[in-house]
């Protein structure tokens, strides 16, 4: 199986250069608002935003919340200098991802019990946000410990709503949990 579907290839193949000229316009910015605010998620656990990537200018038509989980292997909640380089990864990983079709918004988030991270996307289109997820697990899944890579993809929500109505809601609540896709393949 390929790690990026075929739809999704010509698409992540223009991604940087679109995510340049976005930074170039002023357009994809790092906002701070949220960097440091803690975040529940509904899988469980207590994390941490460390870094924002945004697309301003116009919002969704039809937006669609995704949800990413991993742990990475040799991470432990102990290994600060892990962490730290997997944030300088994450700036190196920005253009492959921002510039793509769809794409509104990226939290990056650490949650320091487990040594978990997380993405909070909002996407333009449920379709967009799915089929960069299923491009996405396999890259998570050979650098990640096994079964722990997840994704969810909440169709029909904002970032600002799923944050408000799905986060803070207490680990395995699943009754908030309308619009929401299961994941293929996911663990």
């Amino acid at each position: 199986m390929s790690a990026v579907p075929g739809t999704l290839m010509p698409s992540a193949l223009r991604s940087p250069l679109r995510s340049v000229r976005l930074g170039r316009t002023g357009r994809l910015r790092r906002p701070r608002g949220r960097v440091g605010a803690r975040v529940g998620l509904e899988s469980g656990g207590q994390f941490t935003v460390f870094r924002d990537t945004s697309v301003v200018g116009g919002e969704a038509e039809r937006p669609a919340v995704l949800a990413v989980r991993f742990h990475l292997r040799l991470s432990c909640p102990q290994q600060r200098r892990m962490h730290r380089l997997f944030q300088l990864a994450c700036i190196v990983t920005t253009p492959f991802f921002a510039g793509l079709p769809g794409y509104r918004t990226k939290l990056w988030m650490y949650d320091e019990r487990s040594g978990d991270y997380a993405g909070l996307y909002e996407w333009d289109g449920a379709d967009r946000a799915g089929e960069y997820a299923r491009g996405l697990v396999p890259i998570l899944r050979a650098l990640s410990e096994r079964d722990s890579v997840s994704y969810r993809v909440y169709a029909g929500e904002r970032l600002e709503t799923h944050l408000d109505e799905h986060a803070a809601s207490p680990p395995g609540d699943r009754a908030r949990s309308r619009g929401t896709q299961a994941v293929p393949g996911g663990a």
